[in-house]
């Protein structure tokens, strides 16, 4: 006698939806981790701030990454991918908006600190995305550069940051909207 068993595998098309969502997090992430280093003139000039503001900028990210790594083990358990990453696309778009709009070196921080957490959030397995918002962002720097060179490296002005900026978080809104449409299935294998 042949025993079968009712597969609780996800449709092919929801599996890639998720792990599609998550690269495309994975993504944002890596640009949020470098955005500081091609912005340092900018950023500098901005908030009127010295080299170590700069530092400690930058390193407000990496505080939030790191305090998310053993939460998102448990919360990954807890809630399952769906709700994880959507609550990280969440607080990371809060962040990048804040971010993006800050008036002052604190709200700047702040955006910082939020958005690290979608690198704590994504970190925790889904690794893909650079070749999907990559050659988009570029274009739209390159768009806009006035053939400024220092030391070899292209010089953007600022609008064309904010332009790249305000694009990630349109994608991070548009990936929000679309995980209302996929469904969890809490796959469990039967024994």
């Amino acid at each position: 006698m042949t025993a079968y068993i009712k597969s609780t595998t996800p449709p092919l098309r929801l599996a890639w939806a998720i792990w599609g969502w998550g690269a495309a997090l994975y993504l944002v992430g890596f640009f949020l981790r470098v955005t500081p280093a091609v912005m340092t003139a900018e950023l500098m000039q901005t908030f009127n701030i010295s080299a170590t503001a700069l530092g400690n900028l930058s390193a407000f990210y990496f505080y939030s990454y790191v305090a998310m790594q053993i939460p998102t083990g448990i919360l990954a358990d807890i809630w399952g991918p769906r709700r994880l990453l959507t609550t990280g696309a969440f607080i990371a778009g809060t962040g990048i908006l804040m971010f993006a709009l800050a008036p002052s070196i604190l709200w700047a921080s702040l955006g910082r600190f939020l958005s690290g957490t979608v690198n704590g959030v994504i970190n925790m397995g889904i690794m893909m995305g650079p070749t999907l918002l990559q050659p988009v962002v570029g274009w739209m720097l390159d768009r806009s550069w006035r053939g400024d060179l220092v030391d070899g490296i292209r010089i953007y002005n600022i609008a064309a940051y904010h332009a790249g900026f305000i694009f990630m978080i349109v994608w991070a809104v548009l990936s929000f909207i679309l995980l209302f449409f996929t469904r969890e299935t809490y796959c469990r294998q039967q024994r």
